[in-house]
């Protein structure tokens, strides 16, 4: 393997593990909040996704109002699903992620009613290519790294250093004292999950000039995003950004080495993790509230 080429597949690897860490850190923010596991962030990710081509590839309006767009419509839209769907399930964890099984699979289905079942591509943002040395980095990819990487850093300093992002680790740490001290628990978890919605959808939307957007687009990565979540540690943000990076170079240096095959080595990992470390990187014990 030449130099030119390992550097190739680093960039590669890099850009696949953003995307499953933008994945995994609305899966991360839902279970921490909420103790439930949202079977429907591959959906809300495909909807982000649709929504990138609508209003950026049949509209024509600019690709950020694009993005921008997803954004907000699948927060709101994650308000209305808490409101409605999982607040009155909040004390019953696998009543919820069931009720988060059934929605992702009407989110699908609706869009296939609506979309159709043919794949669909997204126009290109930028065009070219940026020569770092002997290595060829398209600027697509190269635009959604540096998307990848701003918007991770924003959320981190988001939850660690403002103060919505404080009273939501308060309310992920303990919601009865957390209630105690004043903060309205209700209001806050559904912040939470419209801000995890938010999240899958931007994941969504900023792949979506890289591949074919369909209803069916978001399978693949929320698979992969629910071993970055376990690996890293349920409810560790930081945990999950370890282990998107640790799955993405692994799973593109195995593809690259073992073709398709190279697909199970993200299991592997997880399989030989849990037996030495049930946890993950970071993981606490937890209790559901």
């Amino acid at each position: 393997m030449t130099a030119q080429i390992l550097a190739q597949i680093v960039v590669y690897a890099t850009v696949l593990s953003l995307v499953y860490i933008l994945m995994s850190l609305g899966l991360t923010l839902v279970f921490s909040i909420m103790r439930m596991i949202n079977f429907a962030h591959g959906e809300l990710y495909m909807l982000g996704g649709l929504s990138v081509y609508y209003i950026y590839g049949r509209l024509g309006l600019n690709y950020w109002v694009g993005i921008l767009g997803a954004v907000v419509i699948m927060f709101f839209f994650g308000l209305l699903l808490e409101r409605t769907i999982f607040r009155p399930l909040r004390h019953d964890m696998l009543a919820a992620c069931l009720a988060s099984l059934g929605v992702g699979m009407m989110l699908q289905t609706g869009a296939l009613l609506f979309f159709g079942e043919e794949e669909k591509a997204v126009p290109p943002v930028v065009t070219g290519t940026f020569q770092l040395g002997n290595v060829s980095i398209s600027n697509e990819r190269l635009l959604i790294v540096l998307v990848s990487v701003a918007i991770t850093l924003a959320l981190i300093l988001f939850i660690k250093k403002s103060k919505t992002g404080r009273v939501l680790q308060a309310v992920a740490q303990n919601p009865e004292a957390a209630s105690l001290q004043g903060i309205n628990v209700t209001r806050m978890t559904a912040v939470g999950f419209g801000i995890a919605c938010a999240l899958a959808a931007t994941a969504g939307g900023i792949i979506a000039p890289l591949v074919y957007v369909s209803p069916y687009m978001g399978v693949e990565p929320v698979l992969k995003a629910f071993i970055v979540v376990i690996m890293g540690g349920l409810g560790s943000l930081v945990g999950a950004v370890i282990a998107g990076f640790v799955l993405g170079f692994v799973e593109q240096f195995s593809l690259t080495m073992f073709g398709f095959v190279g697909h199970i080595f993200g299991f592997i990992i997880i399989m030989v993790l849990l037996l030495f470390r049930p946890r993950g990187f970071l993981g606490k014990d937890f209790k559901v509230h």
